[in-house]
């Protein structure tokens, strides 16, 4: 019976490369949901501003205020949906 000898080193360094790239890939995806995370919390930071502004109370103002208020809520609500699609993507690369 032959004796077959293979060596491993090869296929270990191609491996470890492998496993390399898909750390690699998944801090870049961590860093996207990250990224959109502090965006939505300084929306939210904002939209709280903007609420416990007091000083000015023209109509002016408060349709723009309101205005801006909505904007960033939609905003927020495209973020979480974002944020909800990088952390699945997040579950498969894992």
């Amino acid at each position: 019976m032959k004796k077959f000898e293979y060596n491993l080193e090869s296929l270990l360094k191609v491996r470890s490369h492998k496993v390399k790239e898909e750390e690699q890939e998944l801090g870049k995806i961590i860093a996207e949901r990250i990224k959109r995370e502090n965006k939505m919390m300084e929306h939210q930071n904002e939209i709280n501003g903007l609420l416990n502004n007091n000083s000015k109370n023209t109509l002016a103002f408060l349709k723009d205020r309101d205005g801006r208020i909505e904007h960033l809520e939609t905003s927020i609500n495209k973020l979480k949906q974002e944020i909800k699609n990088v952390r699945e993507i997040e579950n498969i690369q894992r």
